[in-house]
């Protein structure tokens, strides 16, 4: 996970180990993207409004390395509050294959999970 605000991280990350999932945290995109160039991430929770480095630039350098290491692809799944359709355009050419915005809801946040990954039923 990839966000520069402490609430946000403690909210995610209490939704996230209730799912009985390992979670790792970025604060800011310079550091999301060196944590996914050491190892690969089967998801990644990625703010767009972060300092160092935006969120789209480091999903960017993400795609980049996955690319360039034969990797499989990670969930990029973006979060951010610009909800528009220019935003949701570009977080899509930078590689994410989700766009959420905040405030993000439980329900929201895990039915974007559970069609990548879980089946809560």
């Amino acid at each position: 996970m990839a966000d520069d605000n402490e609430g946000q991280q403690k909210l995610l990350k209490a939704i996230l180990s209730s799912l009985d999932v390992s979670v790792e945290i970025a604060s800011d995109g310079a550091a999301a993207a060196a944590a996914a160039e050491a190892q690969r991430f089967d998801l990644i929770l990625m703010d767009i409004a972060m300092p160092k480095l935006n969120g789209l630039a480091a999903a960017r350098l993400i795609r980049a390395h996955e690319t360039k290491a034969g990797w499989p692809r990670s969930n990029i799944i973006v979060l951010t509050s610009h909800d528009n359709k220019a935003d949701r355009a570009r977080a899509l050419e930078a590689g994410a294959d989700t766009y959420l915005t905040k405030p993000l809801s439980v329900a929201e946040l895990l039915g974007a999970l559970e069609s990548r990954f879980f089946d809560f039923v």
